[in-house]
């Protein structure tokens, strides 16, 4: 990839991402900007580009706080992770809003699925013996969890560790 592709693919993220904070709804807006359908030949392949976006914003959140939590052993993970979840979110409120309108589509929904079940490790949530559907369980209830501003159980990290774990139980039987 050229310099100018680069430029090009960045500009016509920006344009997606400026286009859908005026909509406010979420959508993708790809058939209507011609200069982006150009860059991005297909909804798949942008929508593989915003969510590799979000995971470089995502990872960098996460490592930062996981490397200071490192030093502190009276910081717990759960709460570490959550914090550098939200503050991706308050960097890119837009940009999630569009991948979450659009998880389900086949082109995403496998990375979403991944970062669940690496966010469910993060927090300290998985055990060696979990599945990848349970892992990826666990992640969206624990995201489920930090959306809806119940992050209580997260107090104590045993205790948040357990009850997110029960409340994932439940909600799969």
């Amino acid at each position: 990839m050229s310099w100018d592709d680069f430029y090009r693919r960045r500009d016509a993220v920006n344009t997606v991402l400026a286009t859908a904070a005026r909509r406010g709804n979420g959508a993708l807006p790809y058939d209507e900007l011609p200069a982006v359908r150009e860059v991005f030949g297909t909804r798949e392949e942008l929508l593989t580009t915003l969510q590799y976006k979000w995971q470089q914003t995502l990872t960098g959140q996460i490592d930062v706080a996981i490397a200071e939590a490192d030093d502190d052993p009276r910081i717990d993970r759960f709460d570490v992770v959550r914090d550098a979840w939200l503050a991706a979110t308050k960097r890119e409120p837009v940009l999630r809003a569009v991948l979450d309108a659009n998880e389900h589509h086949p082109a995403i929904s496998g990375r979403i699925a991944n970062e669940r079940r690496k966010l469910a490790h993060l927090a300290g949530l998985t055990s060696a013996g979990d599945s990848e559907e349970e892992a990826t369980h666990l992640g969206g209830t624990f995201l489920a969890l930090v959306r809806a501003g119940n992050d209580k159980a997260g107090n104590s990290p045993r205790r948040g560790t357990a009850l997110l774990r029960k409340l994932a139980d439940a909600v799969s039987a």
